[in-house]
């Protein structure tokens, strides 16, 4: 599954295509004024489709900081002039991607802000990719849709103070006792950022914790294992 994150963590984006920020002071999130963004959007997901012929496709849209919305003055007269606040906006930038992956053939997964701010108004057919706590796929499989744990308080590998122990013991079924939607959690991700590694302990940071999460899922009901480097 690739991910092409949007609105936020943008930054780079502003080197080949500084038009899509909303200034140049003010670098990410994305620009949604500018019918230019989508474009740019629809394109790079026509050229990854070539490339990827998974089923799933992660659009992001986690820490989207609205701050730059409200600070860039032609962003901040579109929203008054459409009675829009920033949250209306994240959620409008947030939409029109997933219809843009779904007009692909992908089924869009969005991190869990987007379900956390706005779930009535997702795509149905949204996988909610959970990172910040627990609880969160409980309450998205009761809500329809599907889910992928990856809680930062377990299984994420850049904290480096969770033992494998932990890894393992987790349960990513927790809180769900239905069958029907048990059947709605995908499985899991382990994430590795890359602030805290680099070549010389890339392995070790990944291993063995990850390989108890591994078994982790595995015993658990066969659920699926994704692995997110970055």
């Amino acid at each position: 599954m690739a991910e092409v994150d949007v609105p936020g963590h943008t930054t780079s984006w502003s080197v080949g295509y500084p038009d899509l920020s909303p200034s140049s002071n003010c670098l990410e999130p994305l620009d949604f004024t500018k019918e230019d963004t989508f474009d740019v959007i629809s394109g790079i997901l026509t050229d990854m489709r070539k490339i990827f012929p998974f089923g799933l496709f992660h659009l992001g849209g986690d820490e989207v900081h609205e701050d730059c919305w409200i600070s860039t003055p032609h962003v901040n007269r579109w929203l008054q002039q459409r009675n829009m606040t920033t949250k209306d906006a994240y959620q409008y930038f947030v939409l029109r991607a997933q219809q843009i992956a779904l007009a692909h053939n992908w089924v869009p997964v969005n991190w869990e802000e987007t379900f956390n701010t706005f779930k009535e108004n997702l795509s149905s057919q949204t996988v909610v990719h959970n990172w910040l706590g627990p609880g969160v796929c409980p309450n998205a499989v009761a809500n329809g849709f599907r889910c992928i744990l990856s809680n930062q308080g377990v299984w994420y590998l850049d904290h480096l103070d969770i033992p494998w122990e932990d890894f393992y013991t987790a349960e990513p079924l927790e809180g769900i006792h239905d069958s029907s939607q048990q059947k709605l959690v995908l499985g899991g991700e382990v994430c590795m950022w890359g602030e805290t590694t680099d070549t010389s302990d890339i392995l070790q940071t990944i291993w063995p914790r990850a390989a108890g999460r591994r078994r982790a899922l595995v015993e658990s009901e066969g659920l699926d294992l994704f692995t997110k480097f970055e």
